[in-house]
């Protein structure tokens, strides 16, 4: 059974963080401890107190890289500012190799966040013929699967299709699909990429263009996607081939 993929909070986190946020951070928990080492007297060298700035500069880099060389010290409080600043730098390191490898996986979790969903898909053929997808987009894990079945403008069905998830990235996904049964006509195998356009206002993904390059057919062909209202799910999902009939017919009105 196909669930859709948790939200998780972590990544969230990551995905929001800015790369200047990252760059901020760093300064901070690398120039803050040195201004605390300089100003308290927290580090020593040479068995003397040691109140040279660079020298608090120093020992605070090498502290937070957690290198140590082990000729400057921290003496009394200094020994806690430390130690806040050697965890606060594997968590500020942690974060930045976090964001550095999340490029690729903030798009697919922004996919599986927004494209699940029933789809009708109408397309005019070079030929005049009118087709009416319904497809589904859903989340697995590792990206998302879409499929659907095809209508001809009487209601009729045309074949069924499935796809994969090949490629994703800002507001787009690509499919690697096949079709079956009648479809195979216009359609056999190859690639569709959705362009998602997200709503004005709200931001949600509402509707896309799909560009279709069949490889058996040699053929491109593009149409319009939009998200089904709750009615058109209700036509779809009901068990009543008619009143999917009904809906079919009446979008491939629209369409001509």
């Amino acid at each position: 059974m196909i669930q859709r993929l948790p939200d998780i909070q972590l990544w969230r986190l990551v995905d929001r963080t800015r790369a200047r946020d990252l760059v901020l951070l760093v300064l901070a928990t690398t120039f803050l401890p040195a201004l605390a080492y300089w100003w308290i007297g927290g580090i020593q060298s040479a068995g003397h107190v040691d109140r040279i700035p660079i020298d608090a500069l120093y020992f605070s880099v090498t502290t937070e890289t957690t290198l140590g060389y082990g000729d400057i010290v921290p003496v009394g409080i200094g020994r806690f500012i430390a130690c806040i600043q050697v965890i606060s730098g594997l968590l500020v390191a942690g974060l930045t190799l976090a964001k550095i490898t999340s490029v690729q996986g903030k798009a697919t979790r922004m996919a599986t966040r927004s494209a699940p969903g029933t789809w009708i898909e109408p397309c005019k053929m070079p030929d005049g013929f009118v087709i009416i997808a319904i497809s589904q987009i859903r989340a697995i894990e590792g990206g998302l699967v879409y499929g659907g079945a095809n209508y001809d403008s009487a209601g009729e069905p045309f074949g069924t299709f499935e796809g994969v998830m090949a490629a994703c990235g800002d507001s787009f996904v690509e499919f690697h699909y096949k079709n079956s049964h009648g479809s195979l006509k216009y359609f056999k195998e190859g690639v569709v990429r959705l362009q998602f356009l997200p709503h004005p206002k709200t931001g949600r993904w509402g509707s896309y263009v799909a560009t279709v390059h069949d490889f058996v057919k040699n053929k491109t062909i593009a149409f319009r996607g939009v998200r089904a209202s709750t009615l058109d799910e209700i036509a779809i999902f009901s068990g009543d081939h008619d009143e999917l009939r009904k809906l079919v017919r009446r979008l491939a009105r629209d369409l001509a």
